[in-house]
């Protein structure tokens, strides 16, 4: 089961007229701005007029913590399967489409529903990053910036901890140790069906066996990301995947996009007045390094490869080649659609297969394909 989201009206015209972050500190700026705060917060304009207000607004900020002021949107509907109402009524919708003809009973059904639904209710009335507030995250703020967004008060909590997870997974990635230990006690203390995990990440000696609890949190937990994520959030584990890693982790960015016209161009993505020629020069070198890593899965596989190698008896390995294999198996909505990288996918196998032949592991991975 998939939700979607919409933060704007399709239906309706964008808002056009007023300038963003190009007035820096002119006296208009002020009067712009003061527009903005006004028309954004009145109850009377749609959801999805205000959102356009308040990404105006955003875009006039002058520090961090008056553009996080600004950077949630309120959905303005749901969608699921053809459907859009809100996640009340798509649980209402779930539930009527139950049928004599299931194995299980009306009640049991339902309760399987509400246990799906349970975690997504309280978003009808959350507010979450859209698709260009999470562009302007992604491409210029650096991994220090992103810090210290997550441990920003004008961010509701449920965004902060959300961050502070793509903090930890970029700090892995870009080998900031640092910054890494740091942000970890704080998903300890965010993110409970994370903490024990995260907390054996605390309790690693060495700067080795850090990386390698890093990333065998990493294999355990398929949503997580380099990136800051919008929509709706999803904290599903490898096992309550079954192991069936279609859309998880993360794909490389692009840097071009298509415009009216259906022709590709270079993506450009307004930079925040706010940010240092500095930080905007780091943000840059830390995108290019998350976009040599490539793929989330191959990437994953390669490294459990590695730590195969070097560390062959640490009792994780059996299962972190079974992960890793299974993520780069062929899926149809994988980062390249079908493609995917098999070299790796069969190293890992004939690894687990051969070294680890009577562990659970290779019994679930079972005997290779013709």
């Amino acid at each position: 089961m998939r939700q979607e989201l919409l933060t704007t009206n399709v239906s309706e015209p964008p808002l056009v007229g007023l300038a963003s972050g190009s007035l820096g500190q002119h006296p208009r700026h002020f009067t712009v701005a003061a527009t903005l705060n006004h028309l954004g917060c009145r109850g009377i304009l749609p959801v999805s007029a205000q959102n356009q207000f308040l990404e105006l607004r955003m875009g006039l900020a002058v520090s961090l913590s008056e553009f996080l002021r600004f950077a949630p949107r309120r959905p303005v509907t749901f969608y699921e399967e053809g459907r859009f109402a809100s996640l009340t009524d798509l649980l209402g919708i779930e539930k009527s489409s139950w049928s004599d003809y299931y194995a299980e009973s009306k009640e049991e059904y339902e309760e399987g529903v509400d246990e799906r639904f349970r975690e997504l209710l309280p978003w009808n009335d959350r507010l979450i990053f859209d698709e260009n507030t999470v562009e302007v995250f992604n491409w210029h703020f650096p991994l220090t910036a992103l810090q210290g967004a997550a441990g920003d008060p004008a961010l509701p909590d449920y965004l902060r901890w959300r961050m502070m997870l793509a903090v930890w997974t970029r700090a892995i990635l870009l080998k900031n140790d640092a910054v890494a230990q740091q942000a970890a006690p704080d998903v300890v203390k965010s993110v409970p069906e994370m903490a024990s995990i995260f907390q054996t990440y605390l309790n690693a000696r060495t700067e080795r066996e850090r990386r390698e609890t890093a990333l065998y949190i990493l294999l355990k937990q398929p949503t997580l990301s380099p990136f800051v994520l919008g929509g709706l959030p999803v904290s599903e584990t490898s096992e309550e995947l079954d192991y069936y890693f279609e859309s998880s982790w993360w794909c490389p960015p692009s840097d071009t996009e298509y415009n009216d016209e259906g022709n590709e161009v270079p993506k450009s993505i307004a930079k925040p007045g706010f940010l240092t020629a500095e930080q905007l020069r780091a943000a840059a070198r830390e995108r290019a390094a998350l976009i040599s890593i490539g793929d989330g899965k191959s990437y994953l596989g390669k490294q459990v490869i590695e730590w195969a190698t070097t560390s062959p008896r640490d009792e994780r390995i059996p299962e972190a080649l079974f992960i890793a294999a299974r993520a780069n198996g062929q899926y149809k909505y994988g980062c390249n659609s079908w493609e995917y990288d098999r070299h790796t996918r069969e190293e890992l196998e004939r690894i687990l297969r051969e070294n680890y032949p009577n562990s659970e592991w290779a019994v679930k991975l079972g005997p290779p394909q013709e």
